[in-house]
């Protein structure tokens, strides 16, 4: 809670131009709580302000994948600042693509870690398969299973049903 306090103190301070006072509630809101993506946010502003490229882009790199409600402003940023180190967008396709990768493999291994190490069991089920077969429980032993319960009345459950099936078909073919 207080890391949000001092995350609106500090974001007021650089708005104002006052950025030794951001600085130093940015960062204190940061020791508290580095997992906020606006936060994150924040701090790689107050850097481009105090001019230092390099780490106001490691806090761009590190809030682009970050989850978050609303739009991830750190993509903007990225660009922002790609533009304004590179003179041009000449080879930001290449960079954004290669930052996406491993954000997605360290988020991967992140997942994987945290399961591999705390497995949970499930209570045994059947369920019934579309075409006559089903599914038990039993069958998913030893194999990492994403289960989505939905409903065809739930509006963002069959908004979200395309990017289940691509991360299907993106870790059936691994």
């Amino acid at each position: 809670y207080m890391s949000i306090r001092y995350d609106a103190l500090g974001w007021v301070f650089l708005q104002q131009g006052r950025v030794d006072s951001a600085q130093k509630y940015l960062e204190m809101a940061y020791r508290l709580d580095d997992g906020n993506r606006k936060l994150v946010y924040h701090i790689g502003r107050l850097h481009d302000e105090l001019g230092a490229e390099q780490k106001a882009q490691m806090y761009y790199e590190q809030g682009f994948g970050m989850k978050g409600s609303g739009l991830n402003p750190h993509k903007a940023a990225l660009k922002e600042q790609y533009k304004e180190l590179h003179g041009s967008m000449d080879g930001y396709s290449r960079y954004f693509a290669s930052l996406k990768t491993e954000k997605e493999a360290q988020q991967k291994l992140k997942v994987l870690t945290t399961w591999k190490e705390n497995p949970r069991s499930i209570k045994s089920f059947k369920l019934p398969l579309m075409g006559g077969d089903s599914l038990a429980s039993s069958q998913l032993t030893g194999k990492i299973t994403v289960i989505n319960v939905w409903g065809t009345w739930c509006g963002p459950c069959v908004k979200e049903m395309p990017e289940i099936q691509k991360l299907s078909q993106r870790y059936d073919e691994q």
